[in-house]
């Protein structure tokens, strides 16, 4: 029965432990578990949206570190993210399922950490060869919020993305296609909502695990399934949300 622990364990899991979920709902292999995984760090110039790959293979020295990772500094954000060949890697190794997702943190400037992140999702359909943002909010405002006065925060998550994809279509002939939340109408439809007075934040963790995994269920086209969550009433959104919640607690007392 849903209660405030799995409430509070919901709000604050850890990256091994939304990819043991991940991996185990939706038959993926575990991000962890690739091998010699690298990373990539971008930046994108927030006034001018001019984007540059500035480190092209890193190793990350924390595995409870996420693997993909936005974080504004002053006017710049930057995007620590699965290196090109790290992320091709894990398409390869799950091309036989239709959809895969690679879970995605927000993070507050690093002289506001009292603020807190938010949680996005990377969904990937084999099938269709696309790739989608999914934002639980609809639009990625979260850096609208940031002492500078950022406005265009979803123009420029998306464009940090669709720079890393083409990079990636450029450099291996990689014929995925990044379609943004813009595009795609994902934007529109906002599913993390109001929905409780004793609970009033944090479902935007369990939303980005649990919308892959419906489509991985239903194999609904991408933005079909996310409009349809998005079309719930409160009453069962809320009821579904608690649901996977404690499905998701329940499959880490069994890891």
């Amino acid at each position: 029965m849903y209660n405030n622990k799995i409430y509070k364990k919901m709000i604050n899991l850890s990256y091994t432990e939304v990819d043991n979920i991940t991996s185990y709902l939706m038959y993926q292999t575990k991000i962890l578990d690739l091998k010699n995984i690298t990373l990539s760090t971008y930046k994108i110039d927030c006034n001018t949206l001019n984007t540059e790959l500035i480190i092209k293979n890193f190793n990350k020295k924390n595995n409870d570190e996420w693997y993909c990772s936005l974080q504004n500094e002053d006017l710049y954000i930057y995007m620590d993210i699965l290196s090109h060949e790290s992320i091709l890697d894990f398409i390869k190794l799950n091309k036989k399922l239709r959809y895969i997702s690679i879970p995605i943190s927000l993070l507050p400037e690093y002289n506001n950490l009292k603020m807190s992140g938010h949680i996005l999702s990377l969904i990937i359909d084999n099938v269709l060869e696309e790739i989608f943002l999914f934002d639980p909010n609809g639009k990625t405002n979260y850096f609208n919020f940031s002492k500078n006065k950022i406005v265009k925060s979803n123009k420029i998550v998306n464009k940090l993305f669709a720079t890393y994809f083409n990079d990636i279509y450029n450099l291996y002939n990689f014929n995925y296609t990044f379609v943004s939340n813009i595009k795609s109408g994902a934007s529109s439809y906002i599913i993390n909502r109001q929905l409780n007075y004793k609970y009033k934040k944090g479902y935007c963790m369990i939303i980005a695990i649990l919308l892959p995994y419906y489509l991985s269920i239903t194999q609904l086209y991408a933005i079909d399934g996310i409009k349809l969550i998005s079309e719930l009433n409160n009453k069962k959104l809320l009821k579904l949300i608690k649901l996977y919640s404690v499905e998701c607690y329940n499959i880490l007392l069994k890891n």
